[in-house]
C-alpha cells in the first residue's frame, strides 16, 4: 500500500513539474508551483490560527481554484478538512461545525455561517502577498486524519466520518492507475465538495501529474455540461448515477453529442440502470471511452469496488442493474449470512468490507464506531470489517451484485440519507403531531423520499416544505409531502403500519395539462410533470416547491430545450420556476428569433444560399485588393514520421465531404453574394520533394500567399514537403470566407479520426444554417439593442492612437510579422497579476497592447480589433465555417493611469464588448454611420487577438509527431496585430505589421516597447504607465 501524506504528494509532483497545469477554470490555470506556494502561504496563517494534527477545520466556500488552494493549506498545515456545504442554512452549518468540534472556520462567498466561539478566516480579500510560500513546520504521520464529511444518521443528527491521510492516498494511488490518469488528463470536479465523492476527481489527478478542471458551478444542463466539458478539455468525468441518465437520454435524442476530448467516465452509484449503459453504447463514439463505474460507503475512503463495462455480455444476467464489480485499493469485500459466515457464489447475503480503506471510524464517536467497525473474522489478527447496511452477491466469476439494502438508507441523488433522520427533522416543524418517512423506488431518477404528515389544522404541504428547507440539505428534503389526518399504526407495537400508508403515484404515469392554460403553458405542465410525479402542474404552481430539485431541473430544462428549442439557464429555472413564468422565458427566447436557443438543421436548403454577413464582407474586400491572401488562413505543420497521402487525401475528402463550408465558392447576383454548395470531389495534396527542412519552408511561404479565387475555388488546399521519408513540412490554407481558428480545433479532430479510420456521426448543423438563424437574429429587437449599443460606445471622433507612420492615411495590403521568443514573457507573471486583478491574462495582454499604442502614438485612447468566436449558441460547437466576429473594444489611457487601473478598464471594455460580440461588424460599422475608403477599417488600424482554442493534440494521430511550424502571406489586414498563445510552456505569438507604416527597424523597436511596457507593468502594476519602464 502506497504510503505518506497527501500533501507530501503533491508537494512532490510540484517538485517534478513545476510548470505543469495543475487547476484550470474559465479564464485561467495555476501550474503546481503556483498552488503548492498558494497553499503553502495560506497553510502558515491556518496554522498561526489554531490548525493542526487531528484538529478539524470546517470549510464551507464556492467552488473555485482558491478553494483547493484552502484544501491544500489544511492539509499542509496539519490539520482536518472539514468540507460543509455552503448552500445550507445557516442554523444547521453552525450546528454541524459545533458537533464535529471545529477550531477553525475557513470561509468566502455567499457563506452565511458564523459560528460562534470558533475563529473564522474569511477568504474573501485576503492578501497573503507578504506570507512565505512555504507552509510551516509541521509533523504529520500518515495515520494521523486528512479529512472528516458528513453523512446521514438514523437518530437526526448526521454523522462524521473520519479518514486518514493512509487510507486516502490508497484510494488515490489505485484509482489513479485503474483509470491510467496521466499528465495529459483534465478531470472535472464535478461533485459537490460536501460529498466525500468530490475527493476522487481530485487526488487522483494531481497524482498522475494531471489537472483538476474547476468550474464556477455545480448545476448544469446536459448542454452547459456538455459545452463546458468541450470548452476547457476534459478527459475524465465522474458523474453520479442519475445525472448520467439523464446525459445519455440527451446523447441518444441528439439534443448533445459526446466531447472528441473525453476518454474516461467514471459512474459513481450502487444503481445504475443496464438498459442506459445498454443506450449508451448506442451513441456515436461512446466505444473509444472507457465507461468505469465505482462502489463504496464514505467509512471506506470513498470506494472500495469498480467495474469496467463492456458491450460483451451486457444484460446477459437479466439483472436490471450494472454490477458493482470487483474489489479494488487493497479492500476486502465480504458477502455473509447472519452468522457472518460467507455464502456460496449467487447468494445474496450482507456486503462487509475491510482492509486498508476502511475510515478510522465516526470522529468523537466510539460507541457508534464499535457498533459498525467489528473485528474481521475472516482476516488476520487485528483485521477490522465495515457492516455496509447493503446486501449483494457474487458471480463464480468474483464480479459483485448490489440488491438493495439490508436498513432503511437510500441514496438521494448519490448522497446516502437516512429516513429517520429526515423523519426526526419533520416532527419537528411546527404544527406537525406526527410523521413517516419513506422511500420509494422512481425510475429513472432513483429513490424519492415521501414525508406522511399528521398535522395541526391550518398547516400546509408548502408551510411543512418551507420548514424542512431550513433544517436539511436540498438532496434530504421529501421530493413528496402528504397530509393525512392520522398515521396509521399498528394497534399491537404503535408501529406504522407501511401497507396502509396511501401510494403516491410515480413519475411518468400519465396525464394532461389543467384546464385555462395556452398551448405553450400546457406542454410545459406536461414536461414538469413528468419530471416530478407524473402530475401535469397548474400554471402558478412552483416547480422546486412540488418537489423539483436541482438534478430535476435540469433534466426539466433538457426537456425544455429539445421541445421547444429554447435552452434556458439553471438561474433562470430559479427566477421563473412556475409553468407560467417558464412559458414567458420560452416566449421571450422565441421573441428573440431563437437567440437564446440553437442553431437548427434545415435539411433543404439547396446548393445556393445567401452569403452570410461576414462572408459578404470577405467578398468585397476580395474584389478591392483583386485576390491577395490577406484572408487565407494557412496553418503549417512539421510532420514527423510516416505520414500516409493517400490516408491523408481520404481524411480531407472526407472532412470536406461532411461540412458545406469547405466546398463552397460565392457569386454575386440579384444585388447580393451567394453561397454555391459544391458537390463533394477528391482533395489531392499537392507533394514537393525537396532536399533539406529550408527549402521546404521557403516553399511553403510561396504556397502560402497564393492567392485563392472565392467564385471558383476549392477554398481549401493541401501541399506537402518531403524532406525524407520520415520528415514532411505539411500546408494546408484555408481561405478565411470558409473557415476560423475555432474551425481548425474541428477540423483537427475529426482529420485525426478519420485518418485512423474511426468513425464520426453525422454533423448536426451546416454553416448554411448558422447564416439562416444569423439573418432571423438580425431582425430581433436583441439586434437593435446591440447596434444602439455600438453606436453609443464608439460615437464621437476621437484622437485613437495611430500605429506606425500615417503615410497615405490607409494600409496597404502587404506586410510581414515577427515572431515573439517564447519565453520572453512568464506566463505564471500574466496569471499571477490577472488573479491579483480579478481578470483574465487576455485583458492583461490587451491592456499591455493598449499602452503601447498609447505611449507610441501619442494618444490617451486606442481602439482595437478583437477577433471574438461568437460559438455561443447551442448547434455551432462542432461547426466549420466563418463564424467569427470582430469587435471593437475602446479603452481610454488618461496621464496619471497605473498599469492596474489600465488592466480593469480594458477588462470592463473587454465584458461590455463580449456582451454584444454578435452583431457583424460590417452591421456595428453601418449603425454608425461611418465610411472609410476602399478597402479602409473606418474604426481602427491595430488588433488582438488571444488564440486560446484547443488545437494541442493534433487529433491524436498515431505513429505521428506533429508541430506547428508558423508561415505568413506576406499581407496585412490592419497597420499592427498582435497575436498570442499563452500555454504552460510560454507565452508563443507573432506581431504582423503593414509594410505601408513599418520597416523592420521600426517594427523591432516598436515590439521592443511592447514588451518592455508589458514587463514593466506585471513587475509594477500600481506604478503610472507613463513611468514604467524609464
Amino acid at each position: 500500500m502506497p504510503t505518506g501524506c497527501v500533501h507530501h504528494l503533491v508537494e512532490a509532483q510540484a517538485a517534478r513539474t513545476p510548470q505543469a497545469v495543475a487547476v484550470v477554470w474559465d479564464g485561467g490555470m495555476l501550474t503546481y508551483r503556483e498552488l503548492d506556494e498558494r497553499a503553502g502561504k495560506l497553510a502558515a496563517l491556518l496554522a498561526s490560527k489554531g490548525a493542526g494534527p487531528e484538529r478539524l477545520v470546517g470549510v464551507s466556500m464556492e467552488p473555485s481554484p482558491l478553494l483547493l488552494v484552502a484544501m491544500l493549506a489544511i492539509w499542509k498545515a496539519g490539520g482536518v478538512y472539514v468540507p460543509i456545504d455552503a448552500s445550507l442554512p445557516r442554523g444547521v452549518a453552525e450546528e454541524m461545525l459545533a458537533d464535529a468540534g471545529a477550531v477553525l472556520f475557513v470561509r468566502n462567498g455567499q457563506s452565511a455561517a458564523d459560528p460562534s466561539g470558533v475563529p473564522v478566516v474569511d477568504l474573501d480579500g485576503l492578501d497573503l502577498s507578504g506570507r512565505p510560500a512555504v507552509g510551516p513546520a509541521v509533523t504529520v504521520d500518515p495515520a494521523n486524519l486528512a479529512y472528516c464529511v458528513f453523512t446521514s444518521g438514523s437518530t437526526g443528527k448526521p454523522k462524521r466520518v473520519a479518514v486518514a491521510h493512509a487510507s486516502f492516498a490508497n484510494h488515490g494511488f489505485a484509482l489513479r492507475d485503474e483509470l491510467g490518469l496521466g499528465p495529459e488528463d483534465r478531470s472535472l470536479q464535478f461533485t459537490a465538495m460536501a460529498f466525500d465523492a468530490a475527493l476522487e476527481e481530485i487526488l487522483p489527478a494531481w497524482l498522475a501529474g494531471g489537472a483538476v478542471v474547476m468550474p464556477a458551478k455545480r448545476q448544469f444542463t446536459s448542454v452547459e455540461f456538455t459545452e463546458l466539458v468541450d470548452r476547457l478539455a476534459v478527459t475524465m468525468i465522474s458523474l453520479p448515477s442519475a445525472y448520467w441518465h439523464q446525459w445519455v437520454d440527451d446523447l441518444t435524442s441528439g439534443l448533445v453529442r459526446l466531447p472528441e476530448s473525453l476518454r474516461v467516465v467514471f459512474i459513481g452509484g450502487d444503481k445504475i440502470l443496464v438498459e442506459k449503459l445498454a443506450a449508451w453504447y448506442r451513441v456515436p463514439g461512446a466505444e473509444r471511452i472507457d465507461w468505469v463505474s465505482d462502489y463504496g460507503p464514505t467509512e471506506t475512503s470513498i470506494s472500495v469496488a469498480l467495474h469496467k463495462a463492456g458491450l460483451a455480455g451486457l444484460g446477459e444476467s437479466g439483472h436490471a442493474l450494472v454490477p458493482i464489480g470487483r474489489p479494488f485499493a487493497n479492500a476486502v469485500i465480504h458477502v455473509l449470512d447472519d452468522e457472518l459466515r460467507q455464502v456460496p457464489a449467487d447468494t445474496p447475503g450482507d456486503l462487509w468490507i475491510g482492509g486498508p480503506v476502511l475510515a478510522r471510524g465516526y470522529h468523537a464517536a466510539p460507541a457508534l464506531t464499535a457498533d459498525r467497525f467489528v473485528p474481521d473474522p475472516h482476516g488476520p489478527p487485528g483485521a477490522r470489517m465495515y457492516r455496509t447496511g447493503d446486501r449483494g452477491s457474487r458471480r463464480p466469476d468474483g464480479t459483485l451484485l448490489f440488491l438493495g439494502r439490508s436498513d432503511r438508507q437510500v441514496k438521494i441523488r448519490g448522497q446516502r440519507v437516512e429516513p429517520g433522520q429526515v423523519e426526526s427533522a419533520v416532527h419537528h416543524c411546527a404544527g406537525v403531531r406526527d410523521a413517516c418517512v419513506i422511500a420509494v423506488d422512481d425510475p429513472p431518477y432513483g429513490p424519492r423520499l415521501v414525508a406522511y404528515v399528521e398535522a395541526e389544522p391550518g398547516v400546509s404541504e408548502a408551510a411543512v416544505r418551507a420548514d424542512l428547507a431550513g433544517r436539511l440539505p436540498e438532496a434530504m428534503v421529501p421530493g413528496s409531502i402528504v397530509l393525512l389526518d392520522r398515521i396509521p399504526r399498528s394497534p399491537l407495537n404503535g408501529k406504522v403500519a407501511r401497507a396502509e400508508l396511501p401510494p403516491v403515484e410515480p413519475a411518468g404515469a400519465a396525464g394532461t395539462a389543467p384546464a385555462g392554460m395556452t398551448a405553450l403553458e400546457r406542454v410545459l405542465a406536461i414536461l414538469v410533470g413528468d419530471v416530478l410525479d407524473g402530475r401535469p402542474r397548474g400554471r402558478d404552481e412552483d416547480f422546486f416547491a412540488a418537489g423539483g430539485d436541482s438534478l430535476r431541473g435540469l433534466q426539466l430544462l433538457s426537456r425544455i430545450t429539445e421541445v421547444t428549442g429554447v435552452a434556458l439557464t439553471f438561474a433562470q429555472l430559479r427566477a421563473a420556476s412556475t409553468v407560467a413564468g417558464i412559458a414567458e422565458l420560452v416566449k421571450q427566447g422565441h421573441a428573440r428569433g431563437v437567440s437564446d436557443g440553437s442553431v437548427v438543421r434545415k435539411h433543404h436548403h439547396g446548393d445556393r444560399v445567401p452569403a452570410s454577413r461576414g462572408q459578404q464582407a470577405l467578398w468585397f474586400l476580395d474584389r478591392v485588393h483583386r485576390g491577395a491572401p490577406i484572408y487565407a488562413v494557412p496553418v503549417c505543420y512539421r510532420i514527423r514520421g510516416p505520414l500516409d497521402l493517400d490516408r491523408l487525401d481520404a481524411a480531407l475528402t472526407a472532412v470536406v465531404a461532411r461540412h458545406e463550408a469547405l466546398r463552397t465558392t460565392f457569386e454575386f447576383g440579384e444585388g447580393k453574394v451567394w453561397q454555391r454548395i459544391r458537390p463533394t470531389s477528391p482533395v489531392r495534396t499537392a507533394l514537393t520533394v525537396v532536399d533539406d527542412h529550408d527549402k521546404a519552408f521557403r516553399l511553403a511561404e510561396q504556397e502560402a500567399a497564393r492567392p485563392f479565387d472565392l467564385t471558383t475555388g476549392p477554398l481549401l488546399r493541401s501541399a506537402c514537403f518531403r524532406v525524407g521519408a520520415e520528415e514532411s513540412l505539411w500546408l494546408l490554407n484555408v481561405h478565411h470566407a470558409v473557415f476560423d481558428a475555432w474551425s481548425l480545433a474541428v477540423f483537427w479532430r475529426e482529420l485525426g479520426a478519420l485518418y485512423d479510420g474511426r468513425s464520426l456521426p453525422e454533423p448536426a448543423t451546416q454553416y448554411a444554417d448558422y447564416s439562416a438563424w444569423q439573418e432571423r437574429w438580425l431582425g430581433s429587437a436583441e439586434a437593435d439593442g446591440q447596434r444602439a449599443y455600438w453606436r453609443a460606445r464608439l460615437a464621437g471622433d476621437p484622437a485613437v492612437a495611430e500605429p506606425g507612420s500615417p503615410g497615405s492615411g490607409r494600409v496597404a495590403t502587404e506586410g510581414f510579422a515577427l515572431e515573439l521568443a517564447r519565453g520572453a514573457v512568464d506566463p505564471a507573471a500574466v496569471e499571477g497579476l490577472a488573479h491579483a486583478a480579478g481578470t483574465t491574462a487576455f485583458s492583461v495582454l490587451l491592456a499591455a497592447f493598449v499602452a503601447t499604442l498609447c505611449r507610441t502614438g501619442g494618444a490617451d485612447e486606442a481602439v482595437v480589433g478583437v477577433p471574438v468566436a461568437c460559438r455561443n449558441r447551442p448547434g455551432t460547437e462542432d461547426l466549420i465555417g466563418y463564424l467569427v466576429n470582430t469587435v471593437a473594444v475602446r479603452v481610454r489611457c488618461p496621464a496619471g493611469t497605473s498599469f492596474r487601473e489600465l488592466v480593469a478598464r480594458t477588462d470592463e471594455a473587454v465584458a461590455e464588448a463580449l456582451t454584444h460580440q454578435e452583431l457583424p461588424f460590417a452591421d456595428a460599422v453601418e449603425a454608425l454611420g461611418r465610411r472609410g475608403g476602399p478597402g479602409e477599417n473606418p474604426l481602427f488600424q491595430a488588433m488582438f487577438s488571444l488564440q486560446s482554442t484547443p488545437v494541442d493534440s493534433f487529433g491524436d494521430i498515431d505513429g505521428l509527431e506533429i508541430a506547428e511550424q508558423f508561415v505568413h502571406t506576406g499581407t496585412a489586414k490592419v497597420a499592427l496585430t498582435w497575436t498570442v498563445r499563452l500555454d504552460a510552456a510560454g507565452l508563443a505569438g507573432e506581431v504582423e505589421y503593414s509594410a505601408d507604416r513599418f520597416d523592420e527597424a521600426s517594427a523591432r523597436h516598436w515590439q521592443d516597447a511592447l514588451l518592455a511596457q508589458l514587463g514593466a507593468g506585471l513587475a509594477e502594476p500600481d506604478a503610472r504607465i507613463g513611468e514604467l519602464g524609464r
